[in-house]
């Protein structure tokens, strides 16, 4: 079985468009699944078209612009926490100069 965002290179809305029941077509084999379960392109064999961006075979490898050298997934999102705790501790300190410590005197009131 293919899924469906492997059958065409636009947008499949009804599979009926692009396949019919019983029909015999031509699919790439992307990967085989520790399970053995196959993961099946139909739309990696079609000639590529000059409009669509090429195909990304690695998807747990980034490059970063102006970097040789590519990313893992785990590089990547120890990046993304780095950066979203500075964020969140910038925030924090932000919010409390604009309440001027509301939060500390409101607990201290009977």
């Amino acid at each position: 079985m293919v899924h469906i965002s492997e059958v065409a290179p636009t947008f499949v809305r009804e599979i009926g468009e692009h396949l019919s029941e019983g029909q015999t077509v031509r699919a790439m084999v992307l990967s085989v699944g520790e399970n053995g379960k196959i993961a099946l392109s139909i739309k990696r064999l079609a000639a590529p078209r000059k409009s669509s961006p090429p195909v990304r075979r690695d998807r747990d490898r980034a490059m970063p612009k102006g970097d040789s050298q590519p990313q893992s997934f785990e590089d990547m999102l120890s990046q993304f926490k780095q950066k979203s705790d500075e964020r969140m501790s910038d925030l924090k300190r932000t919010m409390e100069g604009k309440h001027g410590g509301y939060s500390r005197r409101r607990g201290s009131r009977g």
